[in-house]
């Protein structure tokens, strides 16, 4: 298989990659097209959200916090080279929702690489 852009979350004291669960009950990893699909990805769903509502905005916020995404592009033979032996699919909670990882070892050097979405504009407006 190619190499395809995916989605690594860190939160908390783990990193995982980004899954999503298929109505027929199995995950599967969260792939992207583009790096750019990837980004816009979480870059709307945050912008939607502050569009909505103080509490959305709120929430937003805090998941932003909670969930660091980073996309970039990877081999199955990486992602299985931090695999760690039995590892299953863990659902993180919290008050912002939750997200569905699966844990990696030895992984925050490829989080780093990633592309970060950028949800907060670097501008401040003057007056």
């Amino acid at each position: 298989m190619a190499d395809a852009y995916v989605c690594l979350v860190q939160t908390g004291d783990m990193t995982g990659l980004m899954m999503t669960k298929t109505p027929e009950g199995p995950y599967n990893i969260q792939g992207f097209e583009s790096l750019g699909d990837g980004l816009r990805y979480f870059e709307d769903a945050y912008n939607r959200a502050h569009g909505r509502s103080y509490e959305a905005s709120m929430s937003a916020c805090i998941n932003a916090i909670s969930f660091r995404p980073s996309i970039l592009r990877l081999s199955i033979d990486t992602i299985k080279e931090h695999l760690a032996e039995g590892t299953g699919v863990i659902t993180v909670r919290n008050v912002s929702g939750s997200m569905s990882l699966l844990p990696l070892v030895d992984a925050e050097q490829l989080w780093e690489s990633g592309e970060k979405p950028k949800l907060i504009s670097d501008e401040v407006a003057v007056n």
